[in-house]
């Protein structure tokens, strides 16, 4: 059986929803090793892991500060790895040779940002099939110091086609003949059929309502407490299904909170059942993260993203491009929530727009579309676009792809 080296990363939570998707995918015909890139292959260049002992990693300090909203100092923390891991180029090349050496792997496959440099030289060095498949719909930070790359064997998996990452590719010379759109990579459960009666049975949903998904990442950030304060002050009629992740004693505080008798909730902790949410709710409000907006995507969900501090460098791009297609709204106030989420219930013709425009979108399915890449670069890694392009569509995905899950 072939073997697929996977780079991850557990800062945040969308490498490893990514990682784990992907896996899921390629693990009945591949061999798969998934590795935290930063934290154990590069574990002798991590200067947390060595100040404390091995008790903390860099990728712990990004998960503190994120639920914070520390985001002015993530973007320098981000910058700051860039420079540091140019500086130490030498031994990040040698420790990501050292791995893929160990491992003999048929193909290396990244889902991690700022060190894509150093694996495609690696990789070209030891002629080995590298597919870079981005995580966030801005691609800058995974294609940060790849410049006119001209390795046959690497390719880049776009999530949808959007001008700005052909911008960014054209920034970097990077030729068009290197990328390809495989559409974004999500559990298979994001394509099933929902019985959407029977979910809403099951999760205490009242019929009738119209009902907010409430999501603000898998850390679970500190705002989400004021968030659904927030929501207790809309108008109109509606059903909350507020996310609190592993924080319990926030859910102990969100469930102590008061409600106006025409605003109903349900509280759920850390869950696997996402796409179980979105299929019974009619308006999504999360954080900028990735994931979770190409997941309402391809829920056809309408959306409303937080804007109410200083954004991620490269979460920046997925509010342009919800506004750009017309898939939602922001929030830039904590205190306007309530009046934003009044005025679309009050006026359901606005997400049903939304949802039209969402529709509309093109949504390949990404797991699927990245397995058939990953054959042609495996078999025959010089024609793989070719062979990609010319591959015709399934109906059936089509269909999926025109349809709404509501």
């Amino acid at each position: 059986m072939k073997k697929i080296v996977i780079f991850s990363s557990y800062g945040g939570g969308g490498h490893t929803a990514v990682a784990n998707a992907l896996s899921g995918y390629l693990q009945n015909d591949y061999e798969i090793v998934t590795v935290n890139v930063f934290s154990e292959v590069l574990a002798p260049l991590d200067l947390m892991q060595t100040i404390s002992f091995k008790r903390k990693t860099g990728e712990d300090i990004y998960n503190f500060l994120m639920p914070r909203k520390c985001y002015r100092l993530l973007n320098v923390y981000y910058r700051l790895g860039v420079v540091y891991y140019k500086y130490r180029q030498t031994k990040v090349r040698n420790l990501i040779r050292a791995h893929l050496e160990k491992h003999k792997p048929d193909i290396a496959i990244s889902v991690i940002p700022v060190i894509n440099d150093h694996i495609l030289a690696v990789t070209q060095e030891m002629n080995l099939p590298f597919l870079l498949i981005p995580t966030d719909l801005d691609i800058t930070t995974f294609v940060e110091n790849i410049k006119a790359p001209t390795y046959d064997q690497f390719k880049i998996a776009l999530a949808f086609e959007d001008d700005e990452a052909r911008i960014r590719l054209a920034e970097n010379q990077i030729s068009m003949d290197k990328s390809l759109v495989t559409g974004f990579v999500i559990r298979p459960d994001f394509f099933e059929h929902k019985d959407i009666a029977a979910l809403k049975k099951e999760f205490n949903v009242p019929e009738g309502k119209p009902v907010i998904l409430l999501l603000l990442g898998a850390v679970g950030l500190q705002s989400l407490y004021d968030f659904t304060k927030e929501l207790a002050k809309v108008e109109s009629p509606a059903h909350i299904i507020i996310c609190t992740s592993r924080q319990s004693i926030m859910k102990k505080n969100i469930d102590s909170l008061k409600f106006p008798p025409h605003i109903t909730k349900t509280t759920i902790g850390f869950t696997q059942r996402i796409s179980d949410l979105m299929a019974i709710s009619d308006l999504f409000i999360t954080k900028s993260g990735s994931v979770s907006v190409c997941e309402a995507i391809y829920m056809n969900l309408p959306m409303i993203l937080d804007a109410t501090t200083n954004l991620l460098a490269w979460e920046q791009a997925n509010h342009r491009f919800i506004k750009r297609h017309n898939f939602g709204t922001i929030v830039q106030e904590q205190n306007k929530l309530a009046q934003i989420v009044t005025k679309l219930l009050k006026n359901p013709e606005m997400c049903h727009e939304y949802k039209k425009h969402l529709q509309s979108l093109e949504k390949k399915q990404g797991g699927i579309e990245i397995a058939h890449l990953v054959e042609a670069m495996v078999r025959s890694p010089i024609k793989v676009i070719q062979k990609i392009k010319a591959k015709k569509r399934d109906p059936k995905r089509v269909a999926y792809e025109k349809s709404s899950h509501f």
